[in-house]
């Protein structure tokens, strides 16, 4: 995983990731703090291969603004194997002006 941000927005938090290549790679699942659990519902499909990665995103929007909400990516592998990636951090807020 070369990247990995967490946006805020109000009552969401959309979170994206980067790859540059995908060798045996599943997929990913999305973990939240709280005991981090998953919060995606099924396994998110790779899409890259061995050659070329992809870009990725998620939207939580079971959040509440103000609060500091704490992610980590699991990349699975083909067979079952995880690696984790992060923390990232964001905070939803209510952004007037837009």
């Amino acid at each position: 995983m070369s990247s990995l941000k967490a946006t805020p927005a109000n009552q969401k938090v959309k979170l994206e990731w980067t790859t540059e290549s995908e060798r045996d790679n599943a997929g990913f699942n999305v973990w939240r703090a709280e005991g981090f659990r998953k919060v995606n519902p099924s396994l998110i499909p790779a899409e890259g291969s061995p050659t070329a990665g992809a870009d990725y995103d998620f939207v939580d929007d079971l959040v509440f603004n103000g609060k500091q909400y704490i992610y980590l990516i699991e990349d699975m592998d083909n067979g079952g194997i995880s690696t984790f990636h992060g923390p990232v951090k964001a905070v939803p807020r209510m952004i007037l002006g837009r």
